[in-house]
């Protein structure tokens, strides 16, 4: 990895290769299902043929994916090469770069941007969140337009405790996540372990991915002063119809008026 790639793609723990394939296979294919109705009715459908849709925090590419079959020219955006090296080959006919969503500038050449399935919980603070809504404004046509979603306080209180376990390419996940109320920040605990194999139980990975919890005032404060003075926000079970999705919101962004 090149000095400018490590200084640009921070959150590498050993054991996020293997994780990062089993997120793609799993997580990151079921939420991509479920989702593309909400995002192609807030968003999507209403967008002209071709346009160009950057997919800021792409992961894996299930979304850059879902995009280029409806036609759309896609760049995505990850901090995370080993999830972009998934996302290449899941969206080859895509445009990806490795970046920070609180660092980095493209020209404004796009009619719309998507950051999904909690990706902005990723950004620990305020500050870096209103940079994060600075860019991908500076990204985007006068009159574009930024649809994301993020798990609010309720969400992580009932959803954020026990544990689940997921399995793929002979490699078994187990996470726990958590919620600390009082400093609203989440964690997901991980452990993968291989099962086949010579190395089958032996030396399991074991990191933990943070979350913070943004309140919807922060939110919203963050997107003003980022250049979005149009905000709308859905709650996914009670708008949207997706099942199983308690305290899920997403937030329709512009600059219109």
């Amino acid at each position: 990895m090149s000095a400018r790639s490590r200084a640009e793609c921070e959150y590498e723990p050993a054991g996020y290769d293997a994780f990062a394939r089993i997120y793609s296979q799993t997580m990151a294919e079921d939420f991509a299902r479920r989702a593309l109705p909400a995002v192609r009715r807030l968003l999507l459908d209403n967008l002209p043929a071709g346009a160009r849709v950057l997919d800021a925090c792409c992961g894996s590419g299930q979304f850059a994916r879902a995009l280029l079959e409806l036609g759309f020219r896609v760049t995505g955006m990850d901090s995370s090469e080993s999830m972009l090296l998934l996302a290449r080959s899941t969206a080859p006919s895509a445009q990806f770069i490795c970046a920070d969503v609180r660092r980095f500038a493209l020209p404004a050449l796009f009619d719309a941007a998507i950051c999904t399935f909690n990706s902005l919980a990723h950004v620990k603070d305020a500050d870096a969140l209103r940079a994060a809504f600075n860019n991908i404004r500076a990204a985007l046509r006068p009159d574009g337009r930024l649809l994301f979603d993020l798990t609010m306080e309720d969400g992580y209180v009932r959803r954020w405790r026990g544990q689940f376990e997921l399995m793929s390419d002979g490699h078994l996940c187990i996470v726990r996540p958590s919620y600390n109320a009082a400093c609203q920040l989440a964690r997901n605990d991980i452990t993968i372990v291989a099962v086949s194999g010579a190395s089958a139980g032996k030396n399991p990975w074991q990191f933990t991915i943070w979350q913070k919890c943004h309140t919807e005032d922060d939110v919203r404060h963050a997107l003003h002063a980022g250049g979005f003075t149009r905000v709308e926000s859905f709650d996914a079970e009670l708008d949207l119809a997706m099942a199983g999705e308690f305290g899920r919101r997403f937030f329709l962004c512009s600059a219109g008026c």
